[in-house]
C-alpha cells in the first residue's frame, strides 16, 4: 500500500494542530525558535531543495599553556524529487 501512495506514506499534516515543518530527521522535532531556513524551488515536475548551516568559533586560553582555536562545523542538504507517475 505504501508504494501505490508514497505520499501520504511521507507526509503527515497535522498532530495535535502543530503544522508539518515541525519535523525533524526521524523522531525529532524542531522547535519554533530555531527555524530551518532553505531554498525551494519548483522546476517543471521536479521539486529541489537545498538548505544547511554554518557554525564559526574562536576559542582563546591564556596562561602558561595557553593557545588559540579557529574552527567551523558546517552542513548543508539538498533534495530533488518528482512524481514517478506522469
Amino acid at each position: 500500500m505504501l508504494a501505490a501512495a508514497p505520499a501520504a506514506a511521507q507526509n503527515e499534516s497535522h498532530v495535535g494542530g502543530v503544522p508539518f515543518p515541525t519535523y525533524g530527521s526521524g523522531t525529532a522535532w524542531l522547535p519554533a525558535a530555531a527555524p530551518l531556513h532553505g531554498f525551494h524551488v519548483q522546476t517543471g515536475q521536479w521539486s529541489v531543495m537545498i538548505h544547511g548551516r554554518v557554525f564559526a568559533q574562536f576559542v582563546q586560553e591564556f596562561g602558561q599553556r595557553g593557545n588559540y582555536q579557529l574552527g567551523s562545523v558546517n552542513w548543508v542538504m539538498g533534495d530533488a524529487t518528482r512524481s514517478l507517475l506522469v
